[in-house]
């Protein structure tokens, strides 16, 4: 009984085995397991790129410490935030979103599509009074916006009209005018647009100006309520029962961690991009002072 349990559990492995070596092995484990929803996310992608059929395609030890899988909540919200403060998502165009998203599930469709779906959908996803806060704020500054440019264009006709009005008394007084160029017209500028789109650079703000701006008490009830009982695996007790304004902070990174757990992998994607880029650059500046000096 007991060599034909061996037998059988050996059967199983070496089935397994031929699955993971075609591609076609299950992580639906992973589902079940509990996991916060970022966690989950994070775990699916990694260990698809670990059981890649190709070694060349799988991480290496040192990535696989710094993946998001390893990250809390406060971790996924610092990556948010960095690559909007260094203006890496800023500069992204929208097929360069749609790129990064397929690319960083490495032509899993379906990944891929259930992310864009939720970038696509993230207004209709987050509480409805976060972003009611949201376009309140971004319709008081495009107010002042506007303000600032039509003073900055009453102030610059003023000035036009002042240094007309002297050229105008140097001629009476039998003065030769000079000729001059005629100052361009001040035209006030459209105002900029501050409104919240559809695209991930437009997620990514908003997730940082709710960290910036910790959300009112009311909103941060109803952020929990969102959470349901994941608030015990990601709030700490001293989380919830720190001063307002930091247990609003905790709130919002597990908010946003849960509701959209694919940000922190978008992240550390573009932040990893970004430091090849740099040290390809700095590479390539060395070795051509090399050459020069040479």
């Amino acid at each position: 009984e007991q060599l034909d349990l061996n037998a059988s559990t050996a059967l199983d492995v070496g089935f397994e085995n031929q699955r993971i070596v075609k591609g076609k092995f299950s992580l639906q484990a992973i589902e079940t397991a509990k996991l916060p929803a970022h966690t989950t996310v994070a775990a699916r992608e990694l260990l698809h790129r670990m059981l890649d059929p190709d070694p060349k395609e799988r991480p290496t030890a040192s990535e696989v410490c710094e993946h998001p899988v390893m990250w809390d909540v406060e971790e996924c919200m610092e990556a948010v935030r960095e690559i909007y403060d260094r203006r890496i998502v800023n500069s992204l165009t929208e097929q360069e979103e749609t790129d990064l998203m397929q690319s960083v599930w490495n032509g899993r469709s379906g990944q891929a599509e259930r992310a864009a779906q939720a970038i696509r959908n993230w207004k209709s996803i987050v509480v409805p009074s976060l972003l009611v806060r949201a376009e309140k704020y971004v319709q008081r500054t495009a107010s002042m916006q506007q303000t600032w440019e039509e003073a900055r264009a009453a102030k610059a006709a003023a000035a036009a009209a002042t240094a007309k009005s002297k050229d105008k008394r140097k001629n009476r007084r039998g003065r030769v005018q000079t000729q001059q160029q005629a100052p361009p017209p001040s035209t006030v500028q459209e105002p900029k647009d501050y409104s919240y789109g559809n695209r991930l650079f437009d997620l990514v703000r908003f997730a940082r100006n709710m960290h910036e701006h910790p959300p009112l008490e009311a909103e941060r009830a109803e952020m929990l309520r969102a959470l349901g009982t994941n608030v015990t695996s990601l709030l700490r007790p001293e989380d919830t029962a720190a001063d307002p304004w930091t247990s609003s902070r905790k709130i919002v990174e597990a908010y946003f961690a849960h509701t959209f757990p694919d940000l922190p992998l978008f992240a550390h994607y573009l932040l990893k991009r970004d430091a090849e880029a740099t040290s390809a650059a700095t590479t390539s500046a060395a070795s051509d002072s090399a050459t020069a000096a040479s």
